[in-house]
Formats: structure tokens, sequence, C-alpha cells
């Protein structure tokens, strides 16, 4: 307890000082943002420091800008105040001599905290309170440890449907002969087409279908750009033989005997994975895995093969219902997060049209990989900035920066609405 207060003084003690004086502050981030290059004449350096272009940040108009930053400060607090009470942490302490014989060191605190939501109120309006205290934001942060993620009965819902990107993929796996290569490829095309209809009616999910990549450079002229997808993956798989809770367990006879031979008994398959860069960190519901036996008349397969797909239509659907709903029942709890793209220049954010994001919608900009789990070390806290949606796309959106530092091309980061 005495390292984990004397870190959170010295990290309060630090934001304090910095922002103490807002004006020589910002005099500090426009000497910088001004900083000639090297070589340049005095005149030039002159002309170049008046003339530099301002910070995404600094376009906006001051009274507006200092809010923003109140707003981010109070942010932050209330992180910093409810990962050290609410939350468990884990502290790591190493020491050790260096070349000179000084002693060396360095504690690592790792919180087992989770951000659901962030939700921004404002005071009310009373004409004894201080002016200071009315114009300051009031914050409710509501954390959740890992450890008691599966505990916890249920969740509050969200004030919107945020509906995150969900790229559908799909694949047959080997060993189907010539004979079932068709009757395989069309089952797995008539499945990932209700699945795609179905997830329409899904109150958590925005599924898509994924996109080829382009391997020539004719076919990049083609299709254009081809940005990499990180975000949750749902893959539909059909497999040659049956689920493994349907073979036999016990006795001597082969598995082939059990097998009717006038059907093709199939496993079909979906697999709901994260591919971001923090992949490992995902909440211990995924990665899920949904299956289903699919029994295929031999006859109709060969004589009639639009008899046998309208028989299995209806079936199909029902379990691919009975899955969206899963998904959704199971995931409830998994906090909004939209994967943030770019730098300074453009800054894009995974969640387009469909995701609940709308033109004018504030977001909070963290790097997962240390917010809040290592919002103790020194440092961590500067990794956060607040954005708002200008531009909603069809499969991104982008954003405004507002306050905070801009996000790097290191680093997990993601975007929390408010």
């Amino acid at each position: 307890m005495a390292l984990g207060t004397l870190a959170l003084v010295a990290s309060s003690g630090v934001d304090a000082q910095t922002n103490k004086d807002p004006k020589a502050a910002n005099a500090t981030k426009a000497t910088k943002a001004t900083k000639p290059a090297v070589g340049a004449s005095a005149a030039g350096m002159g002309a170049a420091g008046a003339k530099a272009d301002p910070a995404p940040a600094g376009t906006l108009p001051a009274a507006t800008q200092a809010s923003y930053e109140r707003e981010l400060d109070a942010i932050r607090s209330a992180l910093l105040q409810t990962t050290v009470v609410e939350a468990p942490t884990r502290v790591v302490s190493t020491a050790w001599v260096d070349d000179k014989g000084a002693l060396r060191e360095l504690s690592h605190f790792q919180s087992e905290a989770h951000v659901r939501g962030v939700r921004v109120t404002r005071y009310v309006e009373d004409e004894s309170a201080p002016a200071e205290k009315k114009d300051a934001p009031q914050v409710k942060v509501d954390v959740l440890p890992w450890s008691l993620r599966v505990a916890k009965s249920g969740c509050e819902d969200p004030p919107r449907a945020w509906r995150l990107p969900l790229q559908v993929q799909s694949s047959l796996s080997t060993g189907f002969n010539g004979s079932q290569l068709y009757a395989s490829t069309a089952l797995l095309e008539m499945a990932q087409t209700s699945w795609l209809a179905q997830m329409k009616q899904s109150t958590r999910w925005r599924a898509f279908e994924s996109r080829a990549i382009p391997t020539t450079q004719y076919e990049r002229y083609l299709t254009g750009p081809y940005e990499s997808y990180q975000g949750w993956v749902a893959h539909m798989r059909l497999h040659p033989q049956v689920a493994p809770e349907a073979r036999p367990t016990s006795g001597l006879l082969p598995f082939f005997k059990t097998v009717d031979p006038n059907y093709w008994s199939w496993t079909l398959s979906l697999t709901l994975s994260h591919t971001g860069k923090n992949a490992s960190a995902q909440s211990d519901t995924v990665p899920v895995r949904l299956e289903r036996t699919v029994h295929i008349p031999l006859p109709q397969s060969l004589h009639d093969p639009a008899a046998w797909m309208r028989s299995l239509q209806g079936a199909i659907n029902a379990t691919l219902s009975q899955w969206v709903q899963l998904l959704d029942d199971r995931l409830r709890c998994e906090p909004p997060q939209f994967a943030v793209e770019g730098t300074a220049a453009v800054l894009t954010v995974q969640a387009g049209q469909g995701s609940g994001l709308r033109h004018g919608d504030r977001v909070l900009v963290v790097n997962r990989t240390e917010v809040p789990s290592r919002m103790l070390e020194a440092g961590a806290r500067a990794p956060m900035a607040l954005a708002e949606v200008v531009q909603v796309g069809v499969q991104s959106s982008r954003l405004r920066h507002l306050a905070g530092p801009m996000p790097t091309r290191e680093g997990d980061w993601v975007a929390l609405p408010l």
C-alpha cells in the first residue's frame, strides 16, 4: 500500500504542476510547434515560427479548448480513483545495482480493472456554488475487474445500441472429394448468406463480409488500397465429419460403420475471435466456438441439389438465429471499444454506418494496453485523449482531436463513446 500511495501522490503532483498555469503550458506547446528546421537562417526561422501550422486541438477557441481539457482531467482523476479503490492491483518491484554501484529500483503496477463506460454530466446550476464548480464536469466511471466478469449476473445496458464491427469469413476444411465439393460449397454459401441476414437483427454486432486481399498490382489498381482489419472476426467453416460430441466414445466398432451410408454428415462451425494488437488481453469469454452437425441425403444431393438445400434452409436459419442470440447474450457486458487508426493528420475509428456513432459524438481515446491496467505507473495517465466524430462513413468514421496527447502508431488505441 505504501508503494501505491506514493505513486498516486507523485502522479497527482506532476499533473497539478503541469496544469497549474494553462497559459504557460500553451506557450510551451506553441514554442515546440513553431521550432524551425535545423540550418535555417535567422529571418527564415522567425518567419517559420510565425506561420507554423497549429496543432489540431489549437484550432478550437481558447474557452472551448480549456473546457475540453478540464473534462479530460476529470475523467483521468475519476479513472485513477476508481482503479485504486475498486480494483485489485498487483505490484512488482525490481531492484538492481548498475555498473556505477548505484542502487536502482523499478515498480510495475498492474490493475485488474476494465473500463466499461464513461458518462459525463454537468453540475446542477446553483447560484451559491463557486464558479469553478459550476464549470467542472461530473464524471462517473464504471470499472469491472476481470475476475468478477463471469460472476456478475448482469450489466447495465448502454444509453445507445453500440454495434461493434464484425468481419465474417468462411472457408471449407480439407477432405471434401470431388462429389462432395459442389454440395459443400453450396451449403457454405447458403449458411454465410443466412448468417449475414440474421446478424442484421443483432443489437451488438454490425456484420460485414470480408474483402478479398488483392495479390497482384493489377488487382490493387482495380480494388484500390487495402487496409488491414483489426477487430472482431466470425469465421464460419464446414468440416467433412461430424462434431466430436456426436462420435462414439466406446466400443471397438470402427467409426465409419456407425455413419449412415445414405447421408453425408458434416459439421458447420462458427468461431468468434479478436485479431487486434492486444488480442491476448481480451476477455476470457472469447474465443467462442459453436457447432452443428448437418446431414445431407446422398440421392437428393446427386439428382436434385435444390431439394436438399430447401429442406435444410429452415434448420440452418433457426440454428444461426440461435447463434446470434448466444453471441449477443454471452458478450453483452463487453465494453464498446472501437479500434482507432492514424495520427494527427487523419484520425479514423473502425465504426461506420450502423455502429451507433453519430456526427458530433465525443469519444475517449485510450491506449488499451495501459489504461486502466497500468494507471498507477508514472506517466501512464498520459495516453488518453478526447475526440469528436466529424464524419461517419460506411466502414469507418473520422475523428477530430479535442484535448490530450495525439495517439501514436505504437500501442493498441481504442475509442470509448461518451
